[in-house]
């Protein structure tokens, strides 16, 4: 690794590397839409660059900027099998050049009718009860 790079390259390389994935686009069959709820406690995010990655559909299912709310549509793709994913996020703050980024090793059920998705972001990594790294804490709220 290059170390001598400024954090301005290291920063425009991983947007780029951001830019490059693509976009999932939901097909008409199984659509349902979750409500995403986040908590980023004392961190200054709002108006930043925020990508939610889907490692089932391979591709962002949100590329926008920060909302503590935002609602997820998609297919039976991902909310087929019970709803099963692994999430990534990035928030990328152009100021300052800060790439914030979580992510869990373990796959959580994202992708159910009628459910709040409540996600509160860590500042460091943990081990979950299997010893496995978690970044952000996740729970579900079922709405009738």
């Amino acid at each position: 690794m290059d170390y001598s790079r400024s954090n301005q390259e290291l920063f425009d390389e991983i947007k780029g590397g951001l830019a490059r994935r693509r976009d999932y686009e939901p097909g008409n069959v199984g659509r349902l839409t979750v409500l995403f709820r986040f908590d980023v406690g004392q961190q200054e995010v709002w108006g930043q660059e925020f990508f939610v990655y889907s490692n089932q559909a391979e591709g962002f299912v949100y590329r926008g900027l920060f909302s503590n709310e935002i609602r997820l549509t998609v297919d039976d793709l991902l909310n087929d099998g019970d709803g099963w994913d692994r999430l990534e996020f990035w928030i990328l703050g152009e100021k300052d050049h800060e790439v914030r980024y979580w992510a869990n090793d373990a796959a959580s059920q994202y992708w159910q009718p009628n459910q709040e998705v409540h996600i509160r972001f860590g500042t460091s990594r943990e081990l979950d009860h299997n010893d496995l790294i978690q970044m952000f804490d996740v729970n579900f709220v079922r709405i009738e």
